[in-house]
């Protein structure tokens, strides 16, 4: 199951107005978690640490 915001940054992200990175900052503060942004992004998800 998605968290409630998936949809926003899934579409958002696919039609180019978020960058990786915005949703990386998502993902940090726990807005979606590691496996949505993977899921967005197509990427693994990594700190920035």
């Amino acid at each position: 199951m998605h968290s409630n915001n998936f949809d926003f940054y899934d579409v958002f992200y696919s039609l180019g107005f978020f960058t990786i990175d915005q949703v990386q900052e998502a993902c940090r503060w726990n807005v979606i978690n590691q496996s949505e942004f993977k899921e967005i992004t197509g990427q693994e998800y990594k700190t920035n640490n």
